[in-house]
């Protein structure tokens, strides 16, 4: 072999290499997907909700109650949210409790001793979804009011399970970078929170290495990965609850009756592919529209009456 063929083939070996480790990076790292477990992830492009300071806006004297509309902020607060229930699964009594709201702490005379009689225990994962989400503010201090659901699995018996209507106040220092978490136990989150008095002195939260929150972007991507990954959970969770969110479109041409889509359930959760190909979001006729193609190529949108609140179309 000459030396003009091996450099050839030497030249030809190099660009392969390069080609193939550009492959890999497009479907390996490039193509990767954050999807539901505690609404965890955030992404770095596309639109972009809200990104180094979730909750600038949010700050100074909002006296009026208002819904959460903006999504950064929103799954900001479910992540804190998740982070208190982290710390049960991971059975952190110190965590738990510093976490936790000081007049909830001195309402309930709980310390770290007694602290693990008021967690959840016995499961490997604990998710918390937010339905619903009100906020007040007073200066750097912003109270937010969330009423959702809880998804639980037992490891030991393989048994996902459901809590629905559960409750919290936030409270959120955005100058200290720290929360705490209060726990609520009563019936209609928008009465309580309208009704609530927010401190008169501005609250300090009481820095811990527990208690400080960092902040992450969320973008179209994210939004149509947790939608996507809600449905699927629910059809395993919830029959009822998942036939509620078809839409009319897709009850009238795929499951006319609860019964047949009961018959149907086991198939539709098998075709369900988290590994989304593709998404788009439209806000066209007033409502927001995330459209999925998941990898078995099934298209599904979501359209919102609210963050978290949609009807589903089956295509």
């Amino acid at each position: 072999m000459n030396k003009n063929n091996k450099s050839f083939i030497i030249t030809v070996a190099i660009i392969g290499v390069i080609i193939i480790g550009l492959l890999i990076y497009y479907f390996g790292m490039g193509n990767k997907k954050s999807f539901f477990g505690g609404f965890g992830g955030g992404s770095s492009s596309n639109q972009i909700y809200s990104k180094d300071k979730v909750f600038s806006k949010e700050m100074g004297n909002y006296t009026t109650l208002t819904a959460v509309n903006d999504y950064g902020v929103f799954f900001n607060v479910n992540d804190l949210i998740n982070n208190y229930y982290k710390t049960m699964v991971d059975n952190d009594t110190s965590a738990n409790y510093k976490l936790l709201d000081s007049s909830y702490i001195v309402l309930n005379n709980i310390n770290e001793l007694n602290v693990r009689s008021y967690m959840k225990s016995g499961y490997s994962d604990i998710t918390y979804v937010s339905k619903t989400m009100y906020f007040k503010s007073r200066d750097n201090i912003l109270y937010f009011f969330v009423s959702g659901e809880l998804q639980l699995y037992n490891f030991s018996t393989k048994l996902l399970s459901e809590e629905n209507g559960v409750k919290f106040l936030v409270t959120v220092d955005s100058n200290n970078k720290a929360y705490s978490i209060y726990p609520l136990t009563i019936d209609e989150i928008y009465s309580y929170a309208q009704n609530y008095k927010m401190l008169e002195s501005k609250f300090v939260a009481n820095n811990n290495s527990y208690n400080e929150y960092e902040t992450k972007t969320y973008s179209d991507e994210d939004i149509a990965s947790i939608y996507f990954n809600y449905f699927k959970s629910l059809l395993y969770i919830n029959s009822e609850k998942s036939y509620g969110l078809l839409s009319d479109t897709t009850k009238n041409s795929k499951y006319p009756t609860f019964e047949e889509f009961g018959k149907g359930l086991n198939s539709l959760y098998e075709s369900l592919n988290s590994n989304i190909l593709s998404y788009s979001a439209n806000g066209a006729s007033g409502k927001k529209t995330v459209s999925v193609v998941d990898g078995n190529n099934k298209k599904i949108d979501f359209v919102e009456s609210s963050i978290m609140n949609f009807s589903v179309t089956l295509y």
